[in-house]
């Protein structure tokens, strides 16, 4: 069974943050360690680990790989545009979702929590790519959460121009 992020009892991060939610209650879509299982049948499914890269994947697709393999902050700058936009939804977010806006806010948004990422799949179409995969958290306090998710990528001159992010939490074992 699952349950919207953004049902769960938490506060928010101390200095409230853009959307006011802690950093694990976010939509997460990046890692201190990405895996993708090889046991899959779909030959959509793209079989890589962060470190080994795919030959053959496109530029877009490098691209979010690098956003989603991403564990200094300091790095996620030089993937985004200027003016990137991330909208965030789940229940209780309002119809227009939580929105971030800007490059210095995104990275904010990113939070502190140890991630890592399964990615089920990359799916490109022009210049959209969309992520589907499973975020595990570790947050400081030691306790654990897992999100199933899906984000979608809108690109613009090799940048991250908008992400939507959609997710739900894995009640029990992921």
């Amino acid at each position: 069974m699952v349950s919207a992020l953004t049902t769960r009892p938490y506060g928010p991060i101390p200095d409230g943050g853009p959307t006011g939610r802690r950093a694990s209650e976010r939509l997460v879509s990046r890692s201190k360690i990405l895996t993708v299982p090889n046991d899959s049948a779909s030959s959509d499914v793209s079989h890589y680990t962060a470190a080994s890269g795919r030959r053959g994947m496109s530029t877009n697709k490098k691209l979010i790989e690098t956003h989603l393999a991403t564990t200094d902050k300091s790095k996620l700058g030089s993937l985004l545009a200027d003016d990137v936009e991330w909208v965030e939804w789940g229940d209780g977010v309002s119809a227009s979702g939580a929105i971030t806006r800007g490059k210095e806010a995104f990275i904010k948004n990113y939070g502190d929590d140890e991630l890592r990422d399964e990615i089920h799949r990359l799916t490109e179409e022009n210049n959209v790519v969309v992520a589907e995969g499973t975020a595990h958290v570790t947050k400081k306090d030691g306790s654990t959460l897992s999100v199933r998710y899906v984000d979608i990528f809108e690109l613009e001159n090799g940048k991250i121009k908008r992400k939507h992010s959609f997710g739900a939490l894995i009640k029990g074992p992921a």
